[in-house]
């Protein structure tokens, strides 16, 4: 990624914004949130080459908060490896 794309996303607030809207919408099925974090970290881990500034507002937005307890909440009720078979289907 280069370095003017991600200086467009600096300090634009996009990444809290991601992450609120995640929380946020109740219509996401497990399986819509995990593409979703994929897609998020594929970007953070692109950017990270150039500037490690959004994973600091992923940081800063609870991110990693949200992923702990979005995982842990299905590994207590064995619904993760379930909810992956089914997409699989």
């Amino acid at each position: 990624m280069y370095g003017a794309c991600v200086s467009v996303y600096i300090g634009k607030g996009c990444i809290a914004l991601c992450i609120e809207n995640m929380q946020r919408v109740q219509e996401l099925s497990p399986i819509e949130l995990v593409e979703m974090f994929v897609a998020v970290f594929c970007f953070l881990k692109d950017s990270s080459e150039v500037s490690q500034v959004l994973l600091d507002d992923f940081r800063a937005a609870n991110g990693y908060i949200f992923l702990t307890e979005f995982l842990l909440k299905f590994v207590s009720f064995g619904l993760l490896q379930s909810v992956y078979l089914n997409h699989l289907k």
